[in-house]
């Protein structure tokens, strides 16, 4: 019925648009008034005061009161179509079927009309159209409704007459059913889309995350091995100059030596020369020679210390002390070995600490980045399940 219908208004009528969509197009009442315009029910300048191609809320309620008014009580009456407010809302507000519903009685009415442009015994012996086959909702229609009445009762005539509403209500479910599978379709299809994407996506961050990792390790170990290289030529160039240090002071010793000729073992200058000489008149040099600080038996001092009172021992005592001079030596010696020695461990110590602390930074780095692959891998493993479901 609805190709009827387009078929009729667009071929037969000819309005200023094509018909497409009727709740749609007829929704301000325009085409309307245009249809009562071309059947010659309204007049030219009477269509025009009256009707605006408008879809305001104003122009619909101007245009369908207008139309009420010509069907009801005015020029259209004789059609015998009475339209009611709320077959207007309906309308106003592209309720489906509407418009439908009122083109078909226009429709009805106006092909009822005799037409002067065509003798009306032309009309009545017009060859008969082609009888359709029927289709799938002639075939659902007959065995729902038509099949369970009499074929003579009132009611089969009342459904013959409503089966065009019922095809209609039929092919307009059938087509919202089938958006939505498409919809759906179409859904399910993005979302497939999507998540390929984003695996794509995915695995390609993985891909660039790799190299770069690759790279900053090779980085790394360049910089460790340039690093160790340094270490290396800094240890062998102390090692150098520590043993030019040591010959160096070799030779001053050396020469020092030689200067005071206390050599072991040479008798020709120096003291060497001079103790051979002390021997030769009886005075002994030996390491054994002279006063030892043996203590005594009653703890009165040493032996070969010979003394009556306190103030003799401790006067004798003093006078086997090493010289100021030289016990100011040995302390600034021994002195420069402690300040070294603590020098040295305060550096091991500095250099353990720095070690430690740059352990750690290793390892918390390597452990963000051991996480973030673990976040990846499950990220990576919901998208194929996604993907899959």
């Amino acid at each position: 019925m609805t190709d009827q219908l387009l078929l009729w208004l667009n071929r037969d009528v000819q309005l200023s648009r094509k018909v497409v969509a009727f709740e749609v197009q007829f929704a301000n009442g325009y085409l309307f008034g245009e249809l009562l315009n071309k059947q010659g029910l309204l007049s030219e300048s009477e269509f025009a005061d009256s009707f605006v191609d408008a879809s305001t809320l104003k122009a619909k309620r101007n245009n369908l009161s207008y139309l009420k008014a010509s069907l009801n009580r005015g020029a259209a009456k004789e059609l015998e179509i009475r339209l009611k407010d709320e077959q207007i809302a309906q309308i106003m507000d592209e309720d489906r079927g509407a418009s439908l519903r009122l083109l078909y009685q226009l429709r009805k009415k106006f092909l009822e009309m005799p037409n002067d442009r065509e003798p009306q015994h032309v009309k009545d012996f017009a060859p008969r159209l082609v009888r359709k086959p029927k289709g799938q909702h002639e075939e659902r229609f007959f065995e729902t409704t038509l099949q369970k009445v009499p074929r003579t009762a009132p009611r089969a005539e009342y459904e013959l007459h409503r089966k065009e509403f019922v095809d209609e209500h039929t092919r307009q479910m059938q087509k919202a059913k089938d958006e939505e599978v498409s919809v759906a379709a179409a859904l399910k299809q993005q979302r497939a889309e999507f998540n390929q994407s984003r695996l794509d996506r995915m695995m390609d961050h993985k891909e660039r995350v790799n190299e770069m990792n690759i790279s900053n390790e090779e980085s790394w170990q360049a910089n460790i091995r340039r690093t160790h290289k340094r270490i290396e030529t800094d240890l062998l160039f102390e090692k150098k100059t520590i043993a030019k240090e040591h010959a160096k002071i070799e030779r001053i010793r050396s020469n020092h030596q030689q200067d005071c000729g206390y050599k072991m073992d040479v008798e020709s200058h120096g003291l060497g020369w001079f103790e051979k000489n002390l021997q030769r008149i009886g005075i002994d040099t030996s390491e054994h020679a002279g006063k030892q600080p043996v203590p005594r038996d009653d703890g009165l001092g040493h032996e070969g210390i010979q003394a009556s009172n306190a103030k003799e021992l401790y006067d004798q005592m003093r006078e086997m002390l090493p010289h100021a001079g030289q016990q100011k030596v040995e302390c600034t010696t021994h002195m420069k070995k402690i300040k070294d020695t603590k020098k040295a461990s305060d550096l091991a110590q500095r250099e353990r600490d720095r070690r430690l602390r740059r352990q750690n930074v290793e390892n918390q780095e390597n452990q963000q980045e051991m996480e973030g692959q673990k976040q990846e891998e499950d990220l990576l493993n919901w998208l194929r399940s996604e993907a899959v479901g």
